[in-house]
């Protein structure tokens, strides 16, 4: 639009003023720069270098009008072509700074028209006024106007700076001398006429607030200068100095060549608005003060998005979040709570706008990864605009946490509580438990009905302290007297049996116990306690000690029966030893002279005195079994710790022989050390070896494994009846790959005399695996087994730990 408007002034086909055009300040995009931009958006460079480039399309327009008045008509048009390289600048600029500015503009105008009114509209006005004077320069340029005339406009100029309610002056040459000054102006240094001075000799008092400098910049550089609040210490027409605060426009005033003859100074007090700003941030501030300080959680939330604005350390504590948290909305910065009655809440703030407070609310948070409950008392407060909406919300709370959890257990101490007072009385009721109180400094007695039934009284009949001590058996009184001083005196339970009489003479046992209760200064002030009618139990009781009376004579004579059978036990022992092997020995002796002597002769004979002596050594075996197998049974042997391991390694020496005959392989694991006897281990493991090989399969070498493993007293399999119980026990299996057996005999091959096979298959006395389960027995163990037949079997031997 602005290269329509000048090409169709240099081709005569305009008749519209020049003003839009010769002047910066009048056209569209001057006013926004000069009456807003460089004032709010001074931070933006892109405001600048546009400011700098929409300067010059100004000049070089004012300087082609300028040659097409004086008659150089085809060279201005020619210099239509310089104008599009700058007019596309510009709108490169506005391009670039569209995006940052339009929406901080559309801000930044509606608080104006709020804060400043005055002071837009006076911009406006004298930016009109500028185009007016462009406009008459244009028309001296034109010659179209008399002297006269332009004389009259230059006072209507001059009157419109002097009247304008905005100070203003012209600063003339590099040492800045005012060359006019408005009344504005003057009254805001204090009335000094200041004309023609040099700016420092007029106004010295600014030395080292940097206004000379940057008026020297300005004028240097050509480059305008915008100031925004800047405070500025000047002295009044008293000569007193005041602080004040301006917005002031430092614009260079360029000629025809692009030289800086002066500077145009444009500015106006904004004190009262800065004071009145600064007052809001200071409440602002101590706002935020009273919340971050708050000694409860407190927090501010800004829009229906929840935005956290303001957040004291407390509240970010539970949050459990960090202070990043602050900016961000409720929902994203504390997503746990999104399904929660908390974001309900907040948004009823804001539609109903009434403040209101919640007791023991309920909220889970996630703390260091775990999400806890809380209980708060909080309050919401909404908080309006100047226009009464709400905008925020300030919510405050108070951390009830440990007030509900107490409250919570002693609901559910109260609900145990009666639960127990009901059992109790269940208790009392099944258990025919009388209770009773005994003020001590009264005397007075109080019982329960169940309690007067106890000594035989009616439920509803009176009964006193007196009336209980005359119903108990006169022996008995100084007990029950002893046992409630006892339990007075130490603060012990008060316990006694005694015996009364009933109205009707019969006799009856109490069983009475109970505590004393103390006041705060430790005297006693009263007895409570239960009574029980425990006749019945009495009577059970003495019938059942007659019968342990009884019973206890039956077992000394079995005692003494016993004694007086193992004294025959051990004199048969004497006998087996001595009086039966005497005779064996001679039989065998006799026998085998008669064969080396008179073995021709006897021919057949011969073979009968075989089968004698092979009688004859089965019988001695058997006196020694039996003579072993009482041993073990009459026998209370020392207790010592027996390494097993080493045990069983002296009862393979002792088998050697029959394990190099039978080629045998024998492996022995770790096994334990256990208290015992040595000898009766030995005679265990020693026969348990010699039936692992005794018993093998024809033609196969005996395998045989000792293994052991400790088993907890639960783990023991069913059927296994230790001889005492222990936590915990060794189980030791001798595991081999002989013929075994059908597990049915399973009871009985641990029996004395029982065999599963005949003399002429395998050889044995039938006492092997009975002293084997006597051993185990001795040591508080026992002994299993377990086999199929021709698969092996395994003995387990069990000892407690």
């Amino acid at each position: 639009m602005f290269k329509s408007r000048l090409r169709a002034i240099l081709y005569n086909e305009s008749s519209e003023h020049e003003s839009s055009v010769l002047s910066q300040y009048a056209c569209s995009l001057g006013k926004w720069i000069y009456g807003r931009a460089l004032i709010d958006y001074e931070h933006m460079p892109e405001v600048h270098e546009l400011e700098r480039v929409h300067a010059s399309i100004h000049v070089v327009a004012r300087k082609l009008v300028r040659q097409f008045h004086e008659g150089q008509i085809d060279e201005a048009r020619q210099g239509l072509v310089e104008m599009e390289d700058v007019a596309d600048q510009v709108v490169s600029l506005l391009q670039q700074v569209e995006n940052k500015v339009i929406t901080a503009e559309q801000r930044a105008l509606a608080q104006a028209e709020l804060d400043e009114p005055t002071d837009l509209g006076l911009l406006t006005s004298l930016l009109t006024q500028n185009e007016q004077l462009d406009a008459r320069i244009r028309d001296q340029v034109n010659g179209i106007r008399s002297n006269a005339t332009l004389d009259a406009e230059r006072r209507v100029l001059h009157n419109f700076f002097m009247q304008a309610p905005a100070a203003h002056c012209i600063l003339s040459g590099p040492t800045h001398i005012y060359k006019l000054v408005n009344f504005t102006y003057q009254e805001l240094i204090g009335g000094r006429n200041i004309l023609g001075l040099p700016v420092r000799e007029a106004l010295p008092e600014l030395e080292g607030q940097g206004f000379y400098e940057l008026l020297d910049t300005v004028f240097t550089t050509g480059k305008p200068f915008v100031g925004k609040e800047v405070p500025i210490h000047w002295k009044n027409g008293q000569g007193k100095t005041q602080s004040v605060f301006i917005n002031f426009i430092y614009q260079p005033i360029k000629n025809a060549t692009g030289q800086t003859e002066g500077i145009l100074v444009f500015a106006y007090e904004v004190t009262e608005q800065v004071i009145a700003r600064k007052n809001i941030e200071s409440s602002e501030a101590k706002f935020r003060a009273l919340i971050e300080e708050a000694p409860i959680a407190t927090c501010l939330f800004v829009g229906r998005e929840l935005v956290i604005e303001i957040a004291n350390e407390t509240i970010i504590k539970y949050w459990g979040k960090g202070p990043e948290v602050v900016g961000k909305p409720l929902a994203e910065a504390v997503p746990e709570l999104k399904d929660q009655p908390t974001m309900q809440r907040l948004a009823k703030g804001f539609e109903t706008g009434e403040p209101y407070t919640v007791r023991a609310a309920s909220g889970k948070l996630e703390i260091n990864g775990v999400l806890e409950t809380f209980y708060f008392d909080i309050h919401y407060k909404p908080i309006r605009n100047h226009e009464g909406d709400v905008y925020a919300i300030m919510v405050m709370g108070i951390d009830v946490t440990d007030q509900i959890v107490v409250q919570q257990q002693l609901e559910a101490s109260q609900v145990i509580l009666e639960q127990t007072n009901q059992r109790l009385t269940l208790a009392l009721d099944a258990g025919k438990l009388g209770m009773f109180e005994f003020a001590l400094a009264t005397g007075t007695l109080t019982c329960s009905a169940q309690c007067k039934l106890n000594f035989g009284r009616p439920s509803n009949a009176p009964f006193d302290y007196p009336d209980l001590i005359q119903t108990i058996i006169a022996d008995d009184r100084p007990l029950v007297q002893q046992a409630t001083a006892e339990a007075i005196e130490t603060k012990t339970t008060y316990y006694a049996e005694y015996r009364i009489h009933y109205p009707d003479g019969s006799l009856h046992w109490i069983k009475a116990s109970g505590l004393p209760v103390y006041a705060p200064n430790g005297q006693p002030i009263k007895l409570i306690g239960v009574t029980q009618d425990i006749t019945s139990q009495r009577m059970a009781q003495e019938e059942l000690e007659q019968q342990v009376q009884q019973r206890t004579r039956q077992i000394q004579e079995s005692n003494q029966d016993l004694i007086r059978s193992n004294e025959n036990l051990q004199q048969f022992a004497y006998i087996a030893s001595h009086d039966l092997q005497e005779p064996l020995r001679k039989i065998q002796a006799f026998s085998d002279l008669l064969q080396q002597q008179y073995g021709p002769q006897l021919g057949q004979g011969v073979d009968f005195l075989e089968r004698i002596q092979s009688a004859a050594s089965r019988m001695s075996t058997l006196i020694r079994d039996l003579l072993a197998f009482s041993r073990i049974s009459t026998r209370q042997e020392a207790t010592a710790p027996i390494p097993l391991n080493e045990l069983v390694q002296q009862v393979l020496g002792d088998l050697e022989l029959v394990i190099q005959e039978t080629n045998a392989q024998i492996r022995v694991d770790p096994l334990p050390v256990i208290y015992g006897d040595r000898s009766q281990l030995g005679q265990l493991f020693h026969n348990l070896l010699n039936n692992a090989l005794k018993f093998s399969k024809p033609g196969k070498h005996p395998r045989i494994q000792i293994t052991a493993q400790q088993l907890p007293d639960g783990d023991l399999p069913t059927g296994i009846k230790p001889t005492r119980r222990t936590p915990a026990y060794y189980r030791v299996d001798v595991i081999d790959n002989g013929i075994g057996f059908d597990e049915k005999y399973l009871n009985r091959i641990f029996q004395v005399f029982q065999r599963l096979h005949s003399k002429s298959e395998y050889a044995g006395t039938g006492v092997g695996l009975a002293i084997c389960e006597k051993v185990a027995a001795n040591h508080g163990g026992a002994i299993s087994a377990s086999s199929e037949p021709g698969q092996g079997a395994t003995f387990s031997v069990y000892f407690p730990i």
